[in-house]
């Protein structure tokens, strides 16, 4: 599988959805990974452990689906018997209830190796299915619960959300007040037609004026002045600041807070740039407020993590009202480009790719 750090994940729990959904057991396969010089470039591949807690993983599906069996990296020990389902393209449907069972029952009835009937595990047989991304309908399916309990099984890697913890520790060392994260796509891979850097940087710029008036003390004095921002681009996170910092901001990202924990620092700048990424959602989700961007998959996935425990789906309540599904990939919305959201999380809406009817 390849892809960005939150594509390979909402890719490894579609393989698993859809497993359960055809009664079989399933193989997640290796990753590819980038090159940090060029995110488009896939050079190795590695077990999906590097990024994800695939031994917690196994443990709690095995617990919540006893009948379900997990293989991690391209394991196909004992699997002789190879049939090939129709893959699926990007911009058909996705899967729900039902439909990928019959395609699976369909496959083996018509392949002829072997029956349904004969299948068994000492008689197993490999299926292979490709999916490019966003596999599963859970609004289809009407599994939002479901969908809420898969992400709460797949964590990310100890060592790597570890080093997450400590950079946030470092934030909290820095700041005396409530603190927003901001999470800025400024990397040069990421399209200008899903938000570009000026635009994020105008509506987040207005945002954080309005949130800080907003929340004035009694005295009329700002209680928000710390922003922390997580983007894989340092210059873009210099741009924001220079702009940010005449406003009575105080601008922190992890190589800024990590300068007096060189051990720390070290260890993250040795990472590849989907593993460093980890590193910053410990801050994402457990800042006092974050502001994000719809096109943008991490910043969905911290959206759903800080609002998974709450009654009903954040996207539900605040993001989507009002829009129209243009194709099963693409929401128009009325009033792009705006800032939609709660209180504490709030996101960039833009008319263009929504994926949180299949994510995370």
């Amino acid at each position: 599988m390849n892809g960005g750090l939150n594509n390979l994940r909402n890719k490894m729990q579609t393989c698993v959805r859809l497993a359960i959904s055809a009664g079989a057991g399933v193989i997640i396969p290796t990753f590819a990974t980038r090159s940090d010089s060029n995110l488009m470039d896939y050079q190795t591949e590695e077990c999906p452990d590097a990024l994800f807690d695939i031994a917690r993983y196994q443990q709690d599906l095995s617990e919540a689906c006893p009948q379900l069996n997990v293989r991690v990296c391209n394991d196909t020990t004992g699997l002789n018997t190879t049939i090939e389902a129709k893959f699926r393209t990007y911009h058909e449907p996705s899967h729900s209830k039902g439909t990928f069972r019959s395609l699976i029952d369909d496959t083996i009835a018509k392949n002829g190796v072997i029956t349904r009937p004969e299948i068994s595990a000492k008689k197993p047989v490999r299926i292979l299915y490709g999916d490019p991304y966003v596999g599963w309908n859970y609004v289809a399916s009407a599994e939002m619960e479901m969908k809420k309990d898969l992400f709460r099984t797949l964590r990310y890697n100890n060592k790597l959300s570890e080093l997450g913890r400590q950079v946030f520790d470092a934030l909290k060392q820095k700041i005396t007040g409530p603190v927003v994260a901001v999470h800025l796509r400024g990397e040069v891979d990421w399209p200008d037609g899903f938000g570009g850097l000026d635009l994020q940087i105008d509506l987040y710029t207005q945002k954080l004026l309005e949130l800080r008036d907003s929340t004035l003390d009694v005295n009329g004095n700002a209680t928000i002045r710390d922003v922390y921002v997580s983007c894989g681009n340092p210059d873009a996170i210099r741009t924001f600041q220079k702009g940010l910092e005449p406003l009575g901001y105080v601008v922190h990202d992890k190589l800024t807070l990590l300068t007096n924990h060189s051990d720390i620092l070290e260890k993250v700048q040795a990472l590849r740039f989907d593993a460093r990424a980890i590193t910053e959602y410990e801050s994402l989700v457990s800042a006092d407020y974050f502001m994000g961007l719809l096109t943008s998959s991490l910043s969905d996935l911290v959206a759903y993590a800080r609002t998974v425990g709450e009654e009903g789906d954040y996207f539900d309540k605040y993001i989507h009202p009002g829009s129209t599904r243009a194709t099963s990939v693409d929401r128009e919305y009325p009033d792009p480009p705006s800032v939609k959201g709660n209180e504490h999380t709030k996101l960039i809406v833009l008319t263009g790719p929504d994926i949180m009817d299949y994510f995370p």
